[in-house]
């Protein structure tokens, strides 16, 4: 038992020595090493996978029979091709079996951070009425342009007031408001 003693005092003592402790540094940074080196190779191609994952989105609607196993091989085809643009070779069974994990895990990340969630109807309406009121289709009821050619702005009380600052009447031949109807006239 004194034997053991001795031996595991002496492998305490070199491995508290400068040698020692550069000895369990460089074992632990191979180690690390190792393991970082082992991570999945279609991380490399993690740019090309998020690109053919939304390409795979666009193209293959909602209502298609089988989509998801639909966009999963559009996605992978897609990614394939780019392996066989950059490597000058196709790719082997293992690496296509590494490539669809690396989609099914990159799909659920973006489908996770809301990357793939489609815009619902309100907003795209919502949108839409903006683009056109701003493209100028509303703006032709604010701003109207007398016969002299100078710009007016609208009021409230339907005359305009042109930038030369003169008041014009435009009630002619407009719809008639609360102030052109007699008080007399029941509704």
């Amino acid at each position: 038992m004194e034997k053991i003693i001795e031996i595991l005092a002496m492998v305490w003592a070199f491995l508290n020595s400068p040698f020692g402790l550069g000895m369990v540094i460089t074992a632990v940074m191979w180690i690390g090493a190792k393991i970082y080196a082992s991570r999945p190779s279609w991380r490399k191609y993690e740019g090309a996978i998020i690109e053919a994952i939304k390409y795979a989105e666009r193209e293959i609607p909602d209502d298609t029979p089988n989509k998801a196993t639909g966009r999963i091989n559009a996605a992978l085809q897609y990614v394939l091709k780019i392996h066989r643009e950059i490597n000058n070779r196709g790719a082997t069974p293992e690496e296509v079996t590494e490539i669809k994990e690396g989609i099914r895990i990159v799909h659920a990340e973006l489908e996770s951070n809301g990357n793939l969630t489609k815009p619902p109807p309100t907003l795209v309406a919502i949108l839409l009425c903006c683009a056109l009121l701003f493209s100028g289709i509303g703006c032709q009821v604010i701003f109207q342009t007398p016969k002299s050619g100078t710009a007016t702005v609208g009021s409230p009380n339907n005359s305009a007031v042109t930038t030369d600052g003169q008041d014009t009447d435009s009630n002619q031949g407009s719809v008639p408001t609360t102030e052109d109807t007699p008080d007399d006239v029941d509704n």
